[in-house]
């Protein structure tokens, strides 16, 4: 992952299931760290923001809720309100949970907008749009799976009335499958950005060829996440 980050050189990055608990140090040469840890097993966010960003970069908001959930905002006149979410499966949660975590989720929008802020919102959101139509939305994922999870009807109904531009589904998007384990593919992990600034997306590249997704050494055998990096 270090090797990754010396190569890339990002801004700002956001990692999903850090693992990490709270008593764990971690430091990332050049970057200043943000981090919710879960309390047990597993889990936990964290976003890393270059030093030079350091004293117009504050945490705004942090959740432990059901997700896990951590905010900042970076930048002094022109901001940016970058949020990073990992949610539980969904077969293990109720449909209530759901909800009130994308209300949750609506409140940081609402205030990006109001504030007149820009937005990021990126993260594993363990749901599923399926092989639905484009709606008012953008260009369907094509996915061999019809499924449109509990979740996913949510997510998609979050992008739809707060007016949200879903980049997995933009042309400007390279890749597709964010889950890959064996030959089963999934599409679990989205970024998300107001939709009034959706030009600012250059590009958006979901590493299915694992060129920069972090991997572990066991027996001399490279081990990767079986989420793509993005």
């Amino acid at each position: 992952l270090m090797n990754i980050i010396l190569e890339e050189n990002p801004d700002v990055i956001g990692i999903d299931e850090t693992m990490m608990k709270k008593n764990e140090q971690l430091e990332i040469e050049g970057y200043q760290i943000f981090r919710n840890d879960r309390e047990k097993e597993g889990g936990g966010v964290l976003i890393a923001v270059k030093e030079e960003y350091k004293e117009i970069s504050i945490e705004v908001r942090k959740e432990s809720t059901f997700e896990e959930s951590l905010w900042i905002l970076v930048g002094t006149k022109d901001k940016i309100r970058i949020g990073v979410i990992y949610t539980p499966q969904e077969n293990k949660v109720k449909k209530k949970e759901i909800k009130d975590m994308y209300n949750r989720i609506k409140e940081e929008i609402h205030i990006s907008k109001e504030k007149r802020q820009k937005l990021l919102i990126m993260g594993d959101f363990n749901c599923k749009i399926g092989n639905n139509s484009e709606s008012k939305i953008g260009n369907k994922i094509e996915s061999k799976s019809k499924e449109l999870s509990k979740g996913g009807k949510f997510l998609l109904e979050l992008v739809e009335k707060e007016q949200l531009h879903l980049v997995n589904r933009s042309r400007k998007c390279e890749g597709k499958w964010t889950r890959i384990i064996g030959n089963c593919q999934s599409v679990l992990d989205y970024i998300l950005v107001i939709k009034e600034n959706k030009d600012d997306i250059k590009k958006m590249y979901i590493d299915e060829n694992k060129v920069i997704t972090p991997f572990r050494v066991k027996n001399n055998e490279e081990i990767y996440s079986d989420h793509n990096a993005i």
